[in-house]
């Protein structure tokens, strides 16, 4: 009886071992990537703040400084770089509404 117990409980029991290694390899895996999130968020935190500081550089680089007095043969600024006749058509585009 013991013995006919056995034979037919042996599929089982290999399934068993079977389905244990394969949960031990999966946990393994988990814990492998769980380790690999860390360091991908650490990475990314890090480059993020690198981003920051290069964005504030940038901004800090391209931000308006004083305008100074035009020199002799320098562009004028704003309206009196444009032309007589682009003056004339934009106060008039203004005064209609355009």
């Amino acid at each position: 009886m013991v013995e006919y117990s056995a034979a037919l409980l042996e599929p089982w029991r290999r399934r068993v071992e079977e389905l244990s290694r394969e949960t031990g390899r999966l946990e393994e895996r988990a814990e492998h990537l769980a380790e690999r999130a860390v360091h991908l968020q650490t990475e990314l935190e890090r480059r993020d703040a690198e981003l920051a500081q290069v964005r504030a550089q940038l901004a800090e680089a391209l931000a308006p400084t004083e305008p100074s007095e035009p020199q002799n043969g320098a562009a004028p600024h704003g309206e009196e770089r444009r032309r007589w006749w682009q003056r004339r058509f934009s106060w008039a585009a203004a005064e209609d509404g355009v």
